[in-house]
């Protein structure tokens, strides 16, 4: 009997440490930084922007997103104990409860969370990580970039690989596949409804040192 007793208080330590290491958000459908060895959560720099040109004959043109600043007030100046989380606030493919704190991605996207259940309206094709060009007074995630006069090259801000790991449902891991190097970064999540038709995005940012 107390061998059964030990082994039950086992599991159930086991299970509690597996939920403490990855938390609930405050906040549904945003992207988190993810301490492993504590469960802390990090809540990202969050802002919103729509792709525009910029042109110059010198320097070329450019398709991109701007933020405000040229640094993230969100910093990491070690990447290694963090990766990031994203949660939808669904569960066993329920919907979005109604009201939810946590629905702010999908509602300044002029959308009902309640529409949507699984993985929500975000999916891993949807989300994207780019190291973000500086210049200035702000950041940009250059979607393509054409050569000027003296360089006819075409660029664009470097992606990032990432690979996804259902955690539980609704619950999504986003591992970063290589090492991040000093710079600023941002997530770029693809917004539904009417923002998607100007090409809104929302952006959750963060730097390296």
């Amino acid at each position: 009997m107390k061998q059964i007793l030990t082994i039950t208080l086992a599991i159930g330590f086991g299970m509690t440490a597996s939920a403490q290491s990855y938390p609930n958000p405050d906040f549904n459908n945003e992207v988190y930084a993810l301490r492993k060895d504590s469960g802390k959560l990090t809540r990202l720099e969050k802002a919103s922007s729509q792709i525009h040109q910029k042109n110059s004959f010198m320097g070329g043109g450019s398709m991109q997103y701007d933020v405000e600043a040229k640094q993230s007030p969100v910093r990491f100046t070690n990447m290694d104990p963090y990766s990031f989380i994203i949660y939808t606030g669904s569960g066993n493919g329920g919907s979005f409860a109604s009201g939810s704190a946590g629905d702010s991605a999908m509602r300044a996207s002029g959308m009902d969370p309640n529409m949507f259940n699984g993985f929500g309206s975000l999916n891993p094709s949807q989300i994207a990580l780019y190291r973000m060009d500086v210049s200035h007074d702000q950041r940009a995630v250059v979607m393509a970039k054409g050569g000027g006069y003296f360089n006819k090259k075409s660029t664009s801000s470097g992606v990032l690989t990432t690979s996804f790991r259902k955690v539980r449902d609704g619950y999504f891991e986003i591992v970063i596949d290589k090492k991040l190097a000093p710079g600023e970064y941002a997530f770029l999540v693809q917004q539904t409804g009417m923002a998607s038709a100007n090409g809104g995005v929302i952006l959750f940012c963060f730097g390296v040192d």
